[in-house]
């Protein structure tokens, strides 16, 4: 079993053996690669009732503490029951060396507000505790263990803090706020234990995951100046008014601009978060199509590198397979016959991710706006040792654990045009 480069090794297996369906044995468990959409919509939604589990990780869960992140928890009643961009921009102009860092806040204080209602500090806010959590991008749901006990044991204050202070926060504030009481004497104990489980689970995977989708576009517009080009044209064409002047662009925009929304679905596809997705694990036997499948098997997924669904040149970056001519001939669109990624990468059925839309949204505008506003790309030095000639992303700038996101690299940005440092400077007196 791969511990990192889950997806393309997966994918190869596909390949080699002619099967979208794949299945492997190491230590007691038994893992399925599913390499086919229709596959994984009959098995993990039709047949939800039999694969919404998840396998233990006991490095992650029992041994560590992060039980209360209920994308891992295995489907039962405790699973059933826990279901600020423009100063990232300002910021960005002022210390553009620092970029990797400042996505990662910006996620983070938009993670911090949406689950406990508290302001987004501008920086160094001491609730960003998604920045220690190195287990998670390491451990494969389906391997037992993991790891060592002395890593776990020295760790596990990790999952405790994370999960009460935000929370303790919150509660003060809400206290100070409110005449009916803090939250943690109006709710006790299951109802509690939901309450910090929920908003825990808001703030680790939106944070975490939304903050590498973001740093996998940037790296993949950095590393492919052309596609970047067209999408400032495309911007400018849609968001500038007669005199030139530029607005930021709005949700409302997104179908004006094809060619950026093809990027960030190609960022999505070549550079995935969590490529193998978080595994499900069968409760009961199952049969399909011959295959029989045991009570307790864990699937993976490998689909995204698909030449059947995606076209040729899987590995490489190429925003292009997902648009064709308009009906008028004098533009573009997105090709709806192109399986979009999110199909993909958001899940399946009963486990499939509640904050999707919202991590979509984020993705988009934010790549949006810093596309508006900035010029940025690897130094001419650098490319060749970030992309291999097939394509693909070098091994050794990439975390290509369970989680997975470009280690932090070079990149230069800079205001790209006069009329996008005016509204830079009018965004600067706004805030």
């Amino acid at each position: 079993m791969p511990l990192d480069s889950m997806g393309p090794v997966y994918a190869s297996w596909a390949k080699r053996f002619n099967s979208d369906l794949v299945s492997a044995s190491a230590l007691g468990t038994t893992l399925v690669v599913i390499d086919s959409y229709d596959i994984a919509v009959e098995l993990l939604e039709k047949r939800a009732a039999k694969y919404s589990s998840r396998p233990v990780s006991v490095m992650a869960c029992e041994l560590m503490g992060w039980d209360c992140i209920f994308a891992f928890l295995p489907y039962s009643d405790a699973w059933r029951d826990r279901r600020k961009l423009f100063r990232f921009l300002l910021d960005l102009n002022e210390t553009p060396d620092e970029f990797y860092g400042l996505v990662r806040h910006m996620v983070g204080g938009l993670a911090i507000s949406l689950a406990y209602g508290l302001p987004i500090q501008r920086r160094h806010d001491p609730l960003h505790m998604v920045d220690a959590i190195p287990a998670l991008k390491h451990i494969p749901a389906w391997c037992p263990g993991g790891g060592s006990k002395r890593f776990a044991n020295a760790n596990k204050w990790m999952s405790g803090a994370f999960r009460a202070e935000p929370y303790e926060k919150a509660d003060k504030s809400f206290w100070h706020r409110g005449p009916n009481g803090r939250a943690s004497e109006v709710a006790k104990g299951r109802d509690l234990e939901v309450i910090l489980d929920t908003a825990c689970t808001i703030f680790a995977t939106s944070a975490d995951t939304s903050t590498n989708s973001i740093l996998s576009f940037i790296f993949a517009l950095a590393t492919h100046p052309e596609y970047r080009r067209k999408i400032h044209a495309e911007l400018d064409s849609v968001l500038a008014d007669r005199s030139g002047t530029l607005r930021l662009p709005t949700l409302e925009d997104r179908e004006s601009l094809p060619f950026l929304m093809a990027a960030v679905m190609e960022s999505q596809r070549w550079a995935p978060v969590i490529p193998i997705g978080i595994p499900h694990r069968t409760t009961e036997d199952d049969v399909f199509e011959g295959y029989s499948i045991p009570k307790g098997t864990a699937q993976a997924r490998s689909m995204l590198n698909n030449e059947k669904v995606f076209g040729p040149d899987p590995y490489s970056y190429n925003p292009e397979r997902f648009i064709r001519p308009n009906a008028t001939g004098k533009g573009v669109e997105i090709n709806p016959s192109v399986r979009h990624p999110n199909t993909i990468a958001f899940g399946f059925g009963r486990r499939s991710c509640p904050g999707s839309h919202l991590a979509q949204s984020t993705l988009w505008l934010t790549a949006a706006c810093l596309l508006t506003l900035y010029e940025f790309e690897t130094p001419a030095s650098e490319k060749a040792n970030y992309v291999g000639p097939d394509g693909s992303i070098d091994k050794e700038r990439w975390d290509a654990g369970f989680v997975c996101h470009p280690r932090p690299f070079k990149c230069e940005f800079k205001v790209r045009s006069p009329q996008a440092a005016a509204l830079l400077a009018e965004l600067g007196i706004e805030m």
